[in-house]
């Protein structure tokens, strides 16, 4: 199971630096071209807000109001689960952190979708998916690993009970 506490640690940190990536792009204009003629590599990597284009980061939606709230929320709830994991793992409702877990990676992709509305996606959006996909598929994992533990110390006991 370390092996996937490793991979949830990575989602997380991807999670995390994907909020000041660019999520998206909409063009400004109908006849915008989609090329620049000279881009220096920062603006590759971290474009602004100009005449063509305009370029949606996560972290400029950060701020006290209820979409700010929630934008840290859909980025950083991984690592409010990661200290926790040791802790519930195997426990008798353990369970349910791994069904929170799907239900927040459901509410991340989602928020994904609400701050990138009918925008082009860039790397950002592909960096947030790829780290709810390996956050998600890690959760599954542990929660059928632990079922079926669960299900086979019960076996265990239910045979020692009975002779």
């Amino acid at each position: 199971m370390p092996t996937l506490r490793k991979i949830r640690l990575s989602a997380a940190i991807m999670l995390i630096c994907a909020i000041c990536l660019p999520l998206s792009r909409c063009s400004q204009s109908k006849t915008a071209q989609h090329q620049q003629i000279s881009e220096s590599i920062s603006q590759r990597l971290f474009p602004q807000t100009d005449e063509q284009f305009h370029y949606t980061y996560a972290v400029a939606k950060i701020d006290s109001s209820w979409c700010g709230m929630l934008t840290v929320l859909a980025f950083a709830w991984p690592c409010l689960f990661l200290p926790a994991e040791r802790k519930l793992r195997g426990a008798r409702f353990g369970w349910i952190q791994y069904l929170l877990e799907l239900i927040l990676c459901g509410g991340t992709i989602y928020w994904l979708y609400g701050l990138t509305l009918l925008e082009e996606w860039l790397y950002g959006a592909y960096i947030v998916l790829a780290a709810i996909v390996f956050l998600a598929s890690t959760a599954l994992i542990s929660l059928f690993h632990d079922t079926r533990a669960f299900l086979i110390r019960r076996r265990v006991a239910n045979a020692k009970a009975l002779g």
